[in-house]
């Protein structure tokens, strides 16, 4: 009886803005005022308003999306992520 043996990573099913920001190239802020003002064609993800408060939103980067809009796989995106960062 032959055993393989694989190495899975976790993959999380929503990224934070420092994740985009890595394999974009830029900084966090910048990612997550692209996202408020939906600058990234195709989306890349949410960025949704906090009740009560103008000033604060929570921020949501679905892989697929970013991938798509790399025009990279899924599978690609967290060789480049690298493990310890898409840990999150």
């Amino acid at each position: 009886m032959t055993t393989t043996t694989e190495t899975t990573i976790a993959r999380p099913r929503v990224l934070k803005p420092q994740h985009a920001a890595k394999v974009l190239g830029t900084n966090s802020q910048s990612i997550r005022v692209r996202m408020r003002k939906g600058s990234f064609q195709p989306q890349i993800g949410t960025a949704c308003q906090m009740s009560g408060n103008r000033k604060r939103c929570t921020y949501e980067i679905f892989p697929e999306r970013l991938a798509a809009y790399l025009g990279i796989t899924v599978d690609d995106l967290f060789l480049r992520l690298g493990a310890e960062n898409a840990q999150a």
